[in-house]
């Protein structure tokens, strides 16, 4: 049997590897196909008994090893641990002070844009908020001031055409798509809103059209009952009377009654006067236009 050759407490291997496997190996293929007898079981056992040692020599090389290099290596990574918390920690506070210029900066050039902003902002100031028109990237290093004055000129310069475009339109909704319009500046979606509120309140007043005259033929009905039945008091004619009627008139007060003229003032929308109009002339009942 070979025996196992660590050199240098294991970190440059088994220096015998090769022959102790070969070794082994060869005498494995011994066993192939090998029949005990009665006689050869002392010697079996007693060369078991010396695998078993060698491979208990191996398992316990094998812990050694790898306990003493555990622990090496244990504090190994302890002290690499530690080295890297430190330069972490000298990385870290570097770039916080490099923030804290990088945000004094930031701090600088917003009251620069404010200060621009409050000077060019006019009479738009109570309707426009410089942070509808904010970008971040204002704030980025290389965006300079010249550029930033220039994108809140053309802000305001949009602001004030499309508070001219709203205007101009004479609109009811002029407050709600003008508040619409400077909490975006989009125009488009202004008109988008506008022609929904327009086709809103075209059916809000045809709604209110189809009541109105529900409510006029409701009141025509009503003036119609009072006309036809007036509260004055009876007249009768007598049989003297009745002869020196003319002829006509005896047919139309035998045929249809004593006929009346009532006077009265009516109050009413335009679409309940014609209302009542239509009905008097549906009725036959005569009417003259007051002066």
């Amino acid at each position: 049997m070979e025996q196992i050759i660590i050199e240098n407490g294991g970190t440059t291997g088994i220096s015998n590897f090769s022959a102790v496997v070969a070794s082994v190996r060869e005498r494995l293929k011994t066993y192939d196909g090998l029949i005990i007898t009665e006689a050869a079981i002392p010697q079996a056992k007693t060369e078991i008994a010396e695998l078993r040692k060698i491979a208990k020599t191996a398992s316990d090389l094998r812990i050694s090893v790898k306990k003493e290099h555990e622990a090496k290596i244990s504090e190994t990574i302890s002290q690499l641990k530690e080295i890297t918390d430190l330069y972490t920690e000298a990385a870290s506070k570097l770039d916080s002070q490099i923030k804290e210029y990088e945000d004094r900066e930031k701090e600088a050039k917003t009251a620069d844009i404010k200060a621009y902003w409050d000077s060019v902002i006019g009479r738009l100031r109570d309707f426009l908020p410089l942070q509808t028109v904010w970008n971040p990237k204002w704030l980025n290093k290389g965006y300079q001031m010249a550029q930033i004055r220039a994108d809140i000129d053309a802000a305001v310069e949009t602001a004030l055409k499309g508070m001219r475009s709203i205007l101009s339109m004479h609109t009811p909704h002029e407050q709600t798509l003008l508040r619409t319009f400077f909490s975006t500046l989009d125009l488009q979606r202004v008109l988008d809103e506008k022609a929904a509120l327009d086709e809103q309140l075209a059916l809000m007043e045809k709604q209110k059209a189809e009541r109105e005259a529900q409510e006029a033929a409701r009141i025509a009905a009503e003036n119609a009952n009072a006309v036809e039945e007036p509260h004055l008091p009876q007249e009768s004619v007598s049989p003297s009377e009745a002869q020196s009627m003319p002829e006509e008139q005896k047919i139309a007060s035998d045929a249809n009654g004593k006929q009346y003229t009532l006077c009265f003032k009516v109050t009413g929308t335009r679409n309940q006067i014609l209302a009542l109009r239509e009905f008097l002339i549906a009725n036959n009942i005569k009417f003259v236009k007051g002066e």
